[in-house]
């Protein structure tokens, strides 16, 4: 080989290199994490818990608002996102500060910490069946989560969204329980919905006797 094909060669395969690891960084899925300093997301929130000691339904619907308020500086020397979590009963009543979570995202995963617990909500890259343990970084027991349907559109109501992809979290169906647990990211927006159900059934009848079923569907958002 002389040194002009030597060359070519090695400048090619340089190129090829270079741009397979820009189409990695471009395919990653960080799009689907897209929040910044003062981007917000109200949802609509249906939830209904039935309470296994007195045999009664109670079902609640309110506006949660996540406000993306500021960065900070966690004690390992990491970015966070501080996240204010607002809430409000009816359209007409005024916001009102519930609690605050945070969340840090790097290269390989998010981690969410809510309610002082932290989950492991993504992975990079977004890739359809991929799995990981949403528990990994708690002391919980180990849950798979898995992707699922990336890249296809999703309506929540009248918005709708082309590029989606869903996390399954757990699902689980007996005569004795049902889990069913699920998220719904968007490109460019984040979560735009989110379901919950853990409830325990009555053998003979099957209806619920405890548990909670809860429905978050994003209907306002600024990025």
């Amino acid at each position: 080989m002389n040194k002009l094909m030597l060359l070519s060669f090695i400048t090619l395969f340089m190129y090829s290199c270079q741009k397979e690891t820009n189409e990695d960084v471009v395919d990653a899925g960080f799009s689907f994490y897209p929040y910044s300093v003062g981007s917000w997301v109200v949802f609509s929130v249906d939830s209904t818990y039935y309470d296994d000691f007195t045999h009664t339904q109670y079902d609640y619907h309110f506006l949660l608002k996540e406000y993306f308020e500021s960065i900070f500086v966690d004690d390992e020397g990491r970015p966070n996102m501080r996240i204010e979590r607002y809430v409000k009963m009816s359209d007409t009543s005024d916001w009102y500060l519930r609690d605050v979570w945070y969340v840090h995202v790097n290269s390989l995963r998010v981690e969410k910490v809510e309610e002082n617990i932290r989950f492991v909500r993504l992975i990079f890259p977004v890739k359809e069946n991929a799995t990981w343990d949403g528990n990994a970084m708690n002391t919980l027991e180990e849950q798979k989560y898995q992707y699922t349907r990336v890249n296809y559109p999703y309506s929540v109501d009248t918005l709708h969204f082309d590029s989606t992809a869903t996390v399954i979290q757990q699902k689980v169906t007996n005569l004795l329980e049902e889990k069913d647990q699920y998220e719904v990211y968007a490109r460019h927006v984040g979560l735009i919905e989110k379901f919950y159900k853990d409830v325990k059934k009555d053998l003979v009848s099957g209806n619920i006797v405890g548990g909670i079923i809860y429905r978050w569907k994003i209907v306002q958002y600024k990025m």
